[in-house]
């Protein structure tokens, strides 16, 4: 046997295999001894202290025999491997041991600077003589030890926790996780909360706390908290504070107790200082605090909080809040509330506080959107509001309200239906908010104040009640999305240029100059997100999806500008143009391109923007901006051009014959030399071998220049070519058919359309050749009243090819409309002609 075991270790050792020497140990609370080795039933230990005293290694399992009880604390301090998870649970028949604090001290369970674990399966309490600050069944700490890896808790019961309820001085609650660290940045990666029940645990329910400040933000990554019941909680809910991508499924809050006092503001669920939450499949009910108690928030220091397919009912203060504290506007540490979007959500019978508020009286609006939050889209929701008992009980569907004197800016309500039932008295609110818009929305019953919807639908009461029928949240969703899809929002099946082109939420398409890639069988759509009234980037690139290139999804802002940091290049209002993405292969990354220009400093900079994202629909991170090439000089460019001494200065007069041939001879290269050329409109190829281009219009958009980009595509390589010296072209976009490559190019005539150019290579790096409009008929001499942005390879078809190109409308900028057309092929020329409508078939034939 001794043979026989070292000629197995010495195979193992041989082929590299990790073992490990796992051992499982036993806690019995009554026939236990902590004398014994713990290491089978029959030699349980006894007591918490010999587990808390104990070393664990990767792989061990320590289980607690079931309907043991025992007094005192857990404290764990436990590290496994991503191979080898140390596991801590229940064993035998019967109830979950019970581990029972007696509020001796902040916690019952402690779980400390420890990884790749799961605990679960156990009853915590922790009740004290009397109410105590911080007082928590479960905490989980994280403190100076760097990044803490897939720690579990599931199938907890966490009960009669007797917490503070004052926010303030600390509150309390059911569980809790914290990482912070003044040595050590640290945080959590893959800490998952999953099936738990935490029931009458005072203030809060699962909650956090981490680095909050956007000076000093270090977010946990992949927090997943999950298929928890919440009942006989008092304050909030479910609360990520200080995470980035964080998700909230299918959990329940309910019956919550009236114990607060007037001066606590609590919701059900609700990020705070997040980035990219997504809640969703929630149900929220009888939520009971004196301030707010709405069952969702989008709270402030947030962005892209994604709140969809959740149930909300009979919450005293409502179904939503959407917040910014205006006060703190422009402050370093609060990034404010930017890009929430709120989708096909179904409230029933929220709002309906019975008596007046200290803050505010009478008060429980079912939406409340209040302070400087920035580009809210609220679309595809069912509200249903009720008789209220009194007269006196707040009737507003919408409250549009004011935090520190600062309204609400860019909010968008779409395709949901309002639905006052058995005629309830109902009431929209609106203050100083700006460029709020209403469209495609249903509105039954008696409300009064309709806001201003240029598309309003009708739903009939007999197909609402269709979603009421049931109360499982599934079956909701789904019987809601069906409705709206009976309405009036109509699936494309074919292409009309010019037309008005609306997304599968019924609206219209907000991604102008835009780009796409295809990735794993999806078309994603890149493009400008365009304001009523400014041209300035106000939102920042709009992502859509589609899989048949007519209908798209909206998948969201895939780069958002940067609110209150006037420093950052991509603060709000600066100019994005004509985004266009790309994957590197080699680096598993999608990154962006754009003509950036500084805010408040017209086209002046003429910088390329960089962002990356590690998912097509991003979100995508701002890397850098530039002048592409400095101190480089195009590869056509001779020495003679290089080593003249003219310069712009020498003309104080353009647009003379001698200063054209001043620039073709390489004027404003020489001038840009040191610090960059400029780049404006532009576009990004990807060629055959993986090569990436950047092709831009440069030179005053007197000259295009095609340039390499690095492996990685985060730099240039100092290589490029000049092309049409001097030839006024901008808004490039080229495709590659037989080995040739054809660029289709406009003028420079602003916002005005022109006729489109057409130049043609048989090598990226020329000669290139211009030839005539390859546009043919009526309105080709102004390209169909459009203009470049992009030429896209069809996918599984052979040499099909789409021309797409904007219609600008400055005064008006969100109503520009999209031409998109087949390029078809004359003597191997591409050719361009008006279609009011088309199909894929089209490259069939």
């Amino acid at each position: 046997m001794i043979k026989l075991r070292s000629i197995l270790l010495y195979i193992l050792f041989s082929l590299h295999i990790p073992f490990i020497f796992s051992t499982t140990y036993y806690i019995d609370s009554q026939s236990g001894n902590d004398s014994n080795s713990g290491k089978s039933l029959a030699l349980a230990w006894k007591s918490l202290g010999k587990v808390n005293s104990s070393k664990f290694i990767p792989g061990d399992t320590i289980l607690f025999k079931r309907n043991s009880i025992f007094s005192g604390q857990l404290e764990l301090k436990i590290e496994g491997t991503n191979q080898h998870l140390i596991i801590v649970g229940a064993y035998g028949e019967g109830n979950k041991p019970q581990i029972n604090g007696a509020g001796e001290k902040q916690y019952t369970l402690l779980i400390e600077n420890s990884a790749y674990c799961i605990v679960r399966d156990l009853e915590i309490t922790n009740t004290g003589s009397e109410r105590k600050n911080r007082r928590v069944g479960v905490l989980i700490l994280a403190e100076n030890s760097g990044d803490r890896h897939q720690i579990t808790v599931q199938n907890l019961t966490v009960k009669n926790v007797n917490g503070s309820l004052i926010k303030k001085d600390g509150s309390g609650g059911g569980i809790y996780w914290e990482n912070k660290g003044d040595r050590i940045k640290t945080r959590f990666i893959d800490l998952k909360i999953l099936d738990c029940h935490v029931k009458d645990c005072g203030r809060n329910g699962i909650y956090s706390g981490g680095y909050s400040g956007r000076d000093n933000w270090y977010p946990s990554l992949g927090v997943l908290i999950k298929g928890n019941l919440l009942e006989g909680v008092s304050g909030d809910g479910i609360v990520p504070i200080g995470c980035d991508g964080a998700v909230i499924e299918y959990n329940v809050m309910k019956d919550c107790p009236d114990i607060l006092s007037p001066d606590e503001a609590a919701a059900g669920i609700w990020p705070w200082s997040c980035d990219n939450t997504i809640i969703q499949y929630n149900e929220v009910s009888g939520h009971n605090a004196k301030w707010d108690g709405q069952g969702f928030d989008s709270d402030y220091n947030c962005r892209n909080t994604i709140i969809q397919y959740n149930y909300s009912h009979d919450n005293a203060g409502g179904f939503l809040l959407v917040c910014n504290d205006g006060d703190s506007l422009g402050k370093n540490w609060n990034i404010g509330t930017d890009n929430t979007i709120i989708r096909y959500n179904v409230s029933i019978n929220d709002g309906l506080r019975a008596y007046p508020t200290k803050q505010a009286g009478w008060f429980s609006p079912v939406i409340h959107i209040t302070g400087p939050v920035t580009n809210t889209q609220f679309y595809g929701n069912l509200i249903v509001v009720r008789k209220k008992e009194s007269a006196e009980i707040d009737r507003s569907i919408l409250k549009m309200d004011d935090w520190g004197k600062k309204w609400a800016d860019n909010t968008r309500f779409y395709n949901n239906i309002f639905y006052a039932e058995d005629d309830a008295q109902s009431v929209f609110k609106f203050g100083g908010d700006t460029q709020t818009l209403f469209r495609g929305n249903t509105y039954t019953g008696n409300i009064e104040n309709l806001p201003n919807d240029t598309q309003r639908l009708s739903i009939k009461v007999e197909d609402i009640q269709k979603v009421l029928r049931t109360t499982n949240i599934n079956q909701m969703i789904f019987e809601l999305k069906s409705l709206n899809k009976s309405s009036d929002i109509k699936k494309h099946k074919a292409f009309e240029p010019g037309k008005i082109w609306t997304d599968t939420d019924g609206v219209h398409i907000n991604a102008h100059g835009g780009g796409i890639l295809y990735h794993n069988s999806k078309y994603y759509w890149f493009g400008e997100n365009k304001g009523e009234k400014s041209n300035n980037a106000l939102v920042g690139v709009m992502c859509y999806s589609s899989d048949d290139l007519y209908n798209w999804t909206n998948e969201g802002v895939a780069l958002s500008v940067i609110e209150n940091d006037e420093n950052s290049p991509i603060t709000k209002g600066c100019i994005i143009e004509r985004p266009k993405v790309v994957y590197n292969e080699k680096t598993k990354q999608f990154v962006m391109f754009f003509h950036l220009e500084l805010k408040g400093k017209g086209y002046e900079k003429a910088h390329v923007g960089i962002a990356t994202s590690d998912k097509p629909t991003g979100p995508f991170k701002f890397i850098k901006s530039y002048r592409p090439n400095a101190g480089y000089y195009p590869v056509n460019m001779s020495d003679k051009q290089k080593n003249k001494k003219v310069s712009p200065d020498h003309f104080p007069k353009w647009w003379t014959d001698e200063w054209t041939a001043a620039v073709k001879d390489g004027l404003f290269v020489r001038r840009d030399f040191q610090g960059g050329q400029m780049s404006r409109d532009m576009t990004v190829y990807e060629d055959d071998d993986g090569k990436a281009y950047h092709i831009y219009s440069s030179e005053e958009n007197l000259t295009l220049q095609i340039a390499e980009l690095s492996d990685d595509y985060l730099s240039h390589t100092g290589k490029y070519t000049r092309v049409e010296p001097a030839g006024h072209n901008e808004a490039p976009a080229i495709f590659k058919k037989n080995g040739r490559y054809f660029m289709i190019t406009s003028g420079c005539t602003g916002w005005a359309p022109n006729a489109a150019r057409l130049l043609v290579a048989d090598n990226i790096w020329g000669p290139w050749k211009l030839y005539p409009n390859p546009c043919v008929g009526k309105d080709s001499e102004l390209t169909f009243h459009s203009q470049s942005t992009y030429i896209l390879p069809v996918e599984g078809k052979k040499d099909a090819f789409i021309f797409m190109a904007d219609r600008w409308t400055p005064k008006n900028p969100i109503d520009g409309r999209y031409v998109w057309l087949p390029i078809q092929f004359e003597n191997n020329m591409p050719v361009l002609k008006w279609l009011d409508n088309w199909t894929l078939d089209i490259f069939d034939k």
